[in-house]
């Protein structure tokens, strides 16, 4: 049973002997569609897990209710068991409609790259490069465990993975060796990050790259000098070794340039590595003292140059040759901007290039969780649907579009401005003193996008319905976005 499975009491049920009868009993409260898949399912009572989701009212609302046989009563009626999965099927349902657009995202894109289950491991979308790589079909991959593609020699390196990013923040990496139908294990570097908070994702994201390659070389070199042989083996986009001393012994030529330094001036130099109140970062001038310790690695790090990096650290210190720390850099700017990119465009209306009402939501609750006041002015256009009508939507778009530009104009900055579909905009104005504020800032909005305004065909104008309300500690941004809904639309009524 999960969080969004309930158990219910059971309940016996006498079968009807004539299905022309009115239904009787448990039969009353199922949903009239719903009383054949009752009858059809005692019917199949001696059928190993025989079990059907029917409609039930609670006395408030209709819940799905899944019902399962257990057994065959001595009085001839059937005892069932229930389970309310009300809301895991209003999960499957919206996961149903998110799948369209990862597929789209998936298929198009040039990486490899997968979308695993956090329970279970199941892979729920995968890429077309992933699925030519692995030479299995894309239909194929999607509902199957990510493990089974996994070489079972390096299954201990991805439970420690798993372990990894369980407990820690990411992403994190491992090397592992993926099978392949007739065809040997591939090498890939897999690195996880979590995503199961992104209300967009929801899950972990995998992405694989091949190093078959790398690994080939690393092969014929085993016979050459110890510390290169373990740069090679570690070496992703740079990597720099600390000796006991805490400082640099050896840099690549990549490394330094994410120090944005040259590899002669680091070389003896303390780890230009040091703590901030935004995380750590690489600095591009020389330590003098105090570097941030290595044993806060694994951890992203801005960079001197703008760029971010994931630092891997290997204490090495008891090895004879290399006798101190090595430290792995990998450029991970690329992959942080795509994950922002596709964040916005899940929070981002598309014609105006405001926020959506997800975008707002998620806004006006950071600011009431950082202890700020929210205001909300709900704007509805009066005159647009006869201008839509008559004009074509290409001419409503664009008034939309001027409506959006007028509104950033006279809102404060640091408030947030959002378009919920339609002709309907929502203002969050954080930090009003007071609610007689929050009328008086509504009404000069109001009076600032209405009138006249330029289309390709004329003049037309409209006019803005409003209603407000304030969210807090004790109303949150869905209850306050719902009473301004309802008094705008009260205004509307009496305009």
């Amino acid at each position: 049973m999960t969080d969004s499975t309930v158990s219910l009491p059971p309940v016996a049920v006498v079968a009807r002997d004539d299905p022309n009868d009115e239904p009787r009993g448990y039969h009353l409260e199922l949903h009239r569609d719903d009383a054949d898949g009752l009858d059809a399912l005692i019917a199949h009572v001696d059928v190993a897990d025989a079990h059907a989701i029917l409609r039930w009212y609670d006395g408030d609302e209709w819940r799905l209710i899944e019902h399962r046989v257990q057994k065959r009563l001595a009085d001839g009626s059937t005892l069932l068991a229930r389970f309310d999965v009300t809301q895991r099927e209003q999960q499957r349902e919206r996961a149903g409609r998110d799948d369209a657009y990862w597929r789209a995202v998936l298929r198009n894109g040039h990486e490899s790259i997968a979308v695993v289950e956090p329970v279970g491991l199941t892979i729920t979308h995968a890429s077309q490069q992933l699925s030519s790589l692995l030479g299995v079909d894309t239909e194929r991959l999607r509902g199957s465990r990510a493990v089974w593609h996994v070489d079972p020699r390096d299954l201990p390196e991805v439970r420690r993975l798993i372990v990894r990013a369980a407990s820690t923040a990411g992403p994190h990496s491992a090397e592992v060796r993926l099978r392949r139908p007739a065809a040997p294990p591939i090498w890939m570097e897999a690195v996880l990050s979590d995503a199961t908070a992104d209300p967009a994702v929801q899950a972990y994201v995998l992405n694989l790259r091949e190093i078959g390659d790398r690994k080939a070389a690393e092969e014929q070199l085993r016979s050459s000098e110890h510390l290169f042989r373990m740069l090679v083996h570690h070496l992703a986009d740079g990597a720099f070794v600390v000796d006991a001393a805490g400082r640099i012994a050896f840099v690549s030529e990549r490394a330094a340039e994410a120090m944005g330094r040259t590899t002669e001036s680091l070389r003896g130099a303390l780890v230009p590595l040091v703590e901030s109140p935004e995380g750590l970062e690489l600095v591009s001038h020389d330590m003098t003292a105090n570097p941030a310790p290595l044993t806060l690695l694994p951890a992203e790090v801005r960079g001197p140059n703008g760029r971010w990096f994931h630092l891997m650290g290997h204490d090495l210190r008891d090895d004879p040759i290399v006798s101190g720390w090595m430290v792995v850099i990998r450029d991970i700017t690329d992959g942080r901007v795509r994950v922002e990119r596709l964040r916005r465009e899940a929070e981002q209306d598309p014609l105006t290039a405001l926020w959506n009402r997800r975008g707002l939501e998620a806004r006006a609750a950071e600011h009431l969780e950082n202890g700020r006041s929210v205001g909300l002015g709900y704007l509805d256009l009066n005159g647009f649907k006869v201008v839509n009508d008559t004009y074509g939507h290409a001419t409503g778009d664009a008034l939309l579009c001027s409506v959006a530009s007028r509104l950033r104009r006279c809102v404060r900055p640091g408030d947030e401005v959002a378009r919920f579909g339609g002709d309907e905009f929502v203002i969050a104005f954080i930090d009003l003193p007071s609610g007689a504020e929050l009328v008086e800032m509504t009404n000069r909005v109001v009076e600032s996008i209405s009138g006249q305004y330029s289309t390709d065909q004329g003049i037309v104008e409209i006019g803005v319905s409003a209603g407000w309300s304030v969210a807090n500690h004790e109303v949150d941004v869905a209850e306050a976005l719902a009473k301004a809904d309802y008094r705008m639309y009260e205004q509307k009524r009496r305009q």
